[in-house]
């Protein structure tokens, strides 16, 4: 299911500028806050400043500034270069 919002017109050319500036587009720059937001809202969120542990290396891709479409990305190459070798 997809929502849409309503922004000003500022606020949505300072997103477009975010993603562009990530290589995303706007709906996904929106959707990786949320997901951000949500996750530091559970039980399980840490603090990299408290805790600058990384569990995981998506994790440690994000805390880099990667975006998870850069993450899937990366993930798709690294798998495509396994299956070239065998």
């Amino acid at each position: 299911m997809r929502h849409t919002i309503e922004i000003t017109e500022e606020a949505y050319q300072a997103l477009l500028a975010l993603a562009r500036e990530q290589g995303n587009t706007p709906d996904a720059v929106v959707e990786a806050w949320a997901t951000q937001h949500a996750l530091a809202q559970t039980s399980k969120a840490r603090d990299p400043r408290v805790d600058p542990h990384y569990y995981t290396t998506d994790e440690w891709f994000r805390h880099l500034g990667m975006t998870d479409e850069q993450i899937r990305r990366a993930e798709y190459d690294a798998e495509a270069a396994d299956d070239a070798d065998a």
